[in-house]
């Protein structure tokens, strides 16, 4: 089961490649209908002055807007658990054919019965191939939770720290 969402967006794409990890929190705000109208278009679109810009500031502090241009990310939220930790099954990603969102925690849509099967299937053929990632899988579910888990693989084996603010 997941919640997914694909978009087009129409801000300037920067093709600076990044993979950033964010705590949960901020990844769930990603997902909040205001915050997302921000992430896709540089209009305002019914939002004051001042809340659009800290939205913006928002995405800034973040790493996915640099210049008034979208990064080309990919965003891997975590969680901590037990004093550790732990990257999560969900993910998005700037590419440049849209925004695609998978969250494999939600209980939104369920594969077999997933009005969303065409999209997912376009929108994972676009993850996988800007990440240069083959995942694996017999149902869509278990070849995102593939790819998932390939890419955080690829991102602990090239951390040598984090910095500490």
């Amino acid at each position: 089961m997941c919640d997914y969402k694909l978009s087009k967006y129409d801000r300037p794409l920067k093709k600076t490649e990044k993979i950033l990890l964010v705590s949960r929190e901020i990844f769930n705000k990603i997902f909040d209908e205001k915050y997302f109208r921000v992430l896709i278009s540089q209009d305002r679109d019914g939002l004051s002055k001042s809340y659009y810009y800290y939205i913006l500031d928002f995405y800034k502090n973040v790493g996915l807007i640099e210049d008034n241009a979208l990064i080309s990310a990919t965003i891997i939220p975590f969680v901590i658990e037990n004093d550790k930790i732990v990257l999560d099954k969900a993910l998005l990603s700037v590419t440049k054919n849209g925004l695609v969102l998978i969250d494999l925690n939600s209980n939104k849509y369920k594969c077999d019965s997933c009005p969303l099967k065409a999209e997912c299937k376009y929108g994972l053929k676009n993850v996988a191939s800007q990440l240069k990632i083959k995942p694996k899988g017999r149902s869509l579910n278990e070849i995102w939770d593939n790819l998932i888990s390939q890419l955080t693989k690829k991102v602990i084996n090239k951390v040598v720290m984090l910095p500490i603010p």
